[in-house]
C-alpha cells in the first residue's frame, strides 16, 4: 500500500468566493442581487507517481498481473489522473485488458478498457473515501499492458452554502429522485436529460468549464454535509466534442452536450435512467403559473446537512418574462445552476435555471434562460459529437488493409440500433476504386449484423469505401461520420508479398529530426503527455513507443516554427508484378488553429520531395485521434530502393496548441497478376534453366524478395526455397 497524508487547503473555498466577489464588484454587479447558482467542490491535486511496469500475459484466461492500494489520509473522496494507460485489446475476441479501481470505503468499482480510458481522458470516476485499490487485469494475448499514475485529486470538506436565493425566508425544498436530473462534477451544478434525438443533456453555460462528469442517482451527503458520490456505474464522462455553449449572463446562459456510454455498463445515461424531459415553448406559461425547479443545490441551517448537494425540488410562481429571460419565485441555492425550469401544468421543461436573486438583497425572483434563446435553438438543430451519432457501427473482425483484386473480400458490420430502429434493406457498402463510388447492398446476417462484399478492383490501386444505412423514418446514417469526404481505405492485391521496411519505433532505426521549432520537436518514446492537451495518450499499434512532438507531460507542443521527422532509406523494389504500398499511423491536433501536418515522399534519398497528404488547417483530422493511412507509392513517385518519407508539423502563427504523432511506418510489396509469375524464372526470360541459378543465389544472400524466387510461396526468399528450385531445374 502507498499512503500519503492529505492536507486540505481550507482556504480554497473562501479564496474562490473572494475572487468572485472582487470580479462582481469590478463589473458593477450588486453582490447578492443576481449570482450564478454554483457550488464547486473543494479539492486539491497531489502529484503522485506510480508505475505498474510493463506486463504481458499468455494463457487461457484473463489474469490480475499487477495490483496496488493507495491511500490519502483524511480525504473525503479521490479521483485518479493517469499519464499512461495501455490496456491491450484481445485479437482472439472476448474482453480486452482492463483496469479495475475500487473504493475500499463502499466497494464501488470502475472498469476501464482501452476505449473507455480514452473517453475518460485517462482519468477515473470519483470514489468515496480516502483509499482505492488498482488492479490490472490482462487478457491472454501476449501484448503489453501499462499503468502510470501521475496525480490524484483529493476531495476536501464542504458543508453547505449561502441561501440568498431562498424566496420566502424558509427553504421549502423537499428531497426528490427524478431520474432525469444529475449533478455535474467537479463544478457542483445540475444537468438534465431531454428528448433530442440522442437524449443528450442541458445545463448552464457558466457550468460548462467545470463539467467533466454527469453523476446520476446521487446519494445523501454525510452528516456533516460532505458530498458523497454514486458508484461509477452512475457516472458518465462528458464528450467535449459535443459541447456547445454560451456564458452570456441572465437570459443567455446555456450549454448543450452529451456523455459517452458508461465504462461499466456500456449504457448511455438515457438507457440507464429510462426517461428524459420534453421541451416546450415558454410563451405558453402565464404569470402566476407554478414552476418546478429540481436540482442539486446546497443547504444551510436549519436544513439537515445530509441534504446538501442531494437532489431536491420545489414549486413556486412564475413571473412573466421574455422568451430569453425567465423569472420565478421558486427556491434555489448554489448548485442549482443548470436545473430544468419545468411548467408544472404539463411537466415540460421551458428553460434552464442559471442565476439566483430571490433573497432579501436580490431582485425578488430567481432567473434562467428560456428555450427560445436563438443561440440555443440553433445548437439544438445542429448537434455535435455523441449528440449527433445515433447509430454505432462496429466491425467485429476488423477492417482490411488489403482487398482481393478479384473481388470477394468481406467485412462483417454490426450496427447498434438501440436508439433508432433501422431498415435492414438499406444497409450499403459504397466503394470507389478510382471511377467514383458504386453502391453494393450488404447481406443481412441477423442480429443487426451485415456482410459487405467488395467488388473487383484494379490490383495495386487504392480502394476507398464507407458504409450507410437508413432509419425507419428515412434518415441516412454513414460511417465514417463525415463520409463521403472521410472514408476507409485499402489496397487491391492478388496476394501479399513481403515487408521491405517495418518500424514500430521500439528500436532506433535512424530517423532524423530537423527544423527550427523552439519547442515540441519530434521525439521517440512512450507518449508521456497523457492526452490532455491534444497529444496522443498512447501509441497507435500497441507496441508502446511512437514518435510524438514534445514528449513530455505539460506545455511542450510545437511552437515557433516547424519540426521535421525523416525516415531512413527504404526499399520499394519488388518483382515486375508487384506494387509497393506505404502505410503509417498519424495523429494531428492543431487546437482549432491554422497549422498543418505535411506528409511527403522521396524516391532519390531525400533530394526531391512529393506531397502525399496535407492535414489541416480544418477538418475532422485536426482534432486528434490515430488515423491509418495507406498509399500506393507508384501513385506519387516511381518506386526505387532509395525511398524516404517525412512528416512536418508546424506552428507558424497564433496561439494554437499543435501536437502530432507517427507510428507503424511500413512498405509492403503487393503481388499483382499472379498468373504471370513463373516460379523459378528468376531472370525473367520465360523459362526455368541454369541461367536462373546465379540471380537466385544472389537473392538468397541479399535478403531481397522476388515472387519468381519464392518457390514455396511463403512470402520470403530463403533456404526453404532451394530444394523446390532444384526440382524445377531438373524438370527443365
Amino acid at each position: 500500500m502507498v499512503t500519503q497524508n492529505s492536507k486540505p487547503a481550507n482556504t480554497i473555498r473562501n479564496l474562490a468566493m473572494c475572487i468572485f466577489l472582487i470580479g462582481a464588484l469590478d463589473h458593477g454587479i450588486v453582490v447578492g442581487q443576481i449570482i450564478p447558482s454554483v457550488d464547486p467542490m473543494p479539492s486539491h491535486d497531489v502529484v503522485f507517481k506510480l508505475d505498474s511496469g510493463s506486463h504481458f500475459h499468455i494463457g487461457n484466461d484473463r489474469k490480475i498481473v499487477w495490483a496496488e492500494t493507495i491511500s490519502f489520509e483524511g480525504a473525503h473522496w479521490l479521483r485518479l489522473r493517469f499519464s499512461h494507460l495501455v490496456l491491450a485489446g484481445n485479437p482472439l475476441g472476448g474482453p480486452s485488458s482492463t483496469l479495475r479501481i475500487t473504493s475500499l470505503q463502499d466497494g464501488a468499482s470502475q472498469l476501464l478498457n482501452d476505449k473507455s480510458a480514452r473517453q475518460w481522458r485517462n482519468t477515473s470516476a470519483y470514489f468515496n473515501g480516502d483509499t482505492v485499490k488498482l488492479e490490472l487485469i490482462a487478457c491472454p494475448n501476449g501484448r503489453m499492458n501499462l499503468v502510470r499514475l501521475a496525480a490524484v485529486t483529493v476531495g476536501e470538506a464542504n458543508g453547505g452554502g449561502p441561501n440568498s436565493s431562498i424566496c420566502d425566508s424558509n427553504d421549502d425544498r423537499i428531497l426528490s429522485a427524478d431520474p432525469r436530473v444529475a449533478r455535474t462534477i467537479p463544478g457542483g451544478c445540475t444537468t438534465w436529460l431531454f428528448n433530442d434525438r440522442n437524449n443528450c443533456l442541458l445545463t448552464a453555460g457558466h457550468c460548462a468549464a467545470s463539467t467533466d462528469v454527469a453523476s446520476f442517482n446521487v446519494p445523501l451527503s454525510t452528516g456533516n454535509g460532505n458530498y458523497q458520490f454514486p458508484g461509477p456505474e452512475d457516472q458518465y464522462a462528458v464528450d467535449f466534442s459535443s459541447m456547445q455553449l454560451v456564458n452570456g449572463g441572465v437570459g443567455n446562459d446555456w450549454c448543450y452536450y452529451g456523455c459517452f456510454p458508461n465504462s461499466n455498463t456500456g449504457l448511455t445515461p438515457f438507457q440507464a435512467q429510462g426517461d428524459s424531459f420534453e421541451l416546450a415553448n415558454p410563451d405558453a406559461v402565464q404569470a402566476g403559473d407554478m414552476i418546478r425547479i429540481t436540482g442539486h443545490g446546497t443547504t444551510s441551517f436549519p436544513v439537515d446537512p445530509s441534504w446538501n448537494g442531494a437532489q431536491k425540488t420545489q414549486l413556486g410562481p412564475y413571473s412573466l418574462f421574455t422568451n430569453m429571460q425567465l423569472g420565478y419565485r421558486t427556491d434555489t441555492t448554489g448548485g442549482n445552476s443548470g436545473s430544468p425550469i419545468v411548467f408544472e401544468g404539463t411537466g415540460n421543461a421551458i428553460g434552464i435555471h442559471t442565476h439566483g436573486g430571490c433573497g432579501s438583497s436580490g431582485n425578488g425572483f430567481n432567473q434562467g434562460t428560456g428555450l427560445l434563446n436563438p443561440g440555443l435553438t440553433t445548437a439544438l438543430a445542429n448537434p455535435l459529437g455523441v449528440c449527433l451519432t445515433t447509430l454505432e457501427f462496429d466491425f467485429p473482425n476488423g477492417l482490411p488493409e488489403f482487398v482481393d483484386s478479384a473481388g470477394g473480400t468481406t467485412i462483417l458490420v454490426g450496427i447498434d440500433d438501440s436508439d433508432l430502429p433501422i431498415d435492414p434493406g438499406t444497409a450499403t457498402l459504397h466503394v470507389d476504386s478510382g471511377a467514383g463510388f458504386q453502391d453494393f447492398l450488404m447481406t443481412d446476417q441477423g442480429n443487426n449484423n451485415f456482410l459487405a462484399v467488395f467488388p473487383e478492383s484494379v490490383c495495386g490501386g487504392t480502394v476507398e469505401y464507407f458504409f450507410s444505412i437508413e432509419g425507419i423514418d428515412g434518415e441516412l446514417f454513414v460511417n465514417p461520420i463525415n463520409a463521403p469526404t472521410g472514408t476507409y481505405s485499402a489496397i487491391s492485391s492478388v496476394g501479399l508479398g513481403k515487408l521491405t521496411f517495418d518500424d514500430d519505433f521500439e528500436t532506433d532505426m535512424n530517423w532524423t529530426v530537423e527544423g527550427n521549432a523552439t519547442t515540441g520537436t519530434w521525439q521517440r518514446g512512450i507518449p508521456a503527455g497523457g492526452g490532455d492537451r491534444g497529444d496522443p495518450p498512447t501509441d497507435a499499434d500497441g507496441s508502446g513507443a511512437c514518435y510524438v512532438t514534445g514528449n513530455m507531460d505539460g506545455d511542450d507542443d510545437v511552437d515557433g516554427g516547424t519540426t521535421q521527422l525523416t525516415s531512413p532509406i527504404m526499399n520499394a523494389i519488388g518483382s515486375k508484378d508487384q506494387q509497393a504500398i506505404v502505410s503509417y499511423f498519424r495523429w494531428f491536433d492543431n487546437g482549432g488553429g491554422g497549422d498543418i501536418l505535411l506528409v511527403e515522399i522521396s524516391n532519390d534519398g531525400g533530394t526531391v520531395w512529393t506531397a502525399i497528404e496535407t492535414i489541416g488547417p480544418g477538418g475532422m483530422d485536426t482534432v486528434g485521434g490515430w488515423k491509418l493511412k495507406i498509399f500506393n507509392v507508384a501513385d506519387f513517385v516511381v518506386p526505387t530502393s532509395q525511398m524516404r518519407i517525412r512528416f512536418t508539423a508546424s506552428d507558424l502563427g497564433g496561439a494554437a496548441i499543435v501536437e502530432a504523432g507517427v507510428d507503424g511506418v511500413s512498405i509492403q510489396l503487393v503481388n499483382c497478376d499472379d498468373n504471370n509469375v513463373l516460379p523459378g524464372d528468376v531472370n525473367l526470360d520465360g523459362v526455368v534453366n541454369l541461367l536462373d541459378v546465379e540471380p537466385f543465389v544472389a537473392l538468397l544472400t541479399s535478403g531481397e524478395f522476388q515472387a519468381e524466387a519464392d518457390i514455396n510461396m511463403d512470402g520470403v526468399v530463403n533456404l526453404q526455397d532451394i530444394q523446390p528450385f532444384v526440382k524445377l531445374l531438373g524438370k527443365g
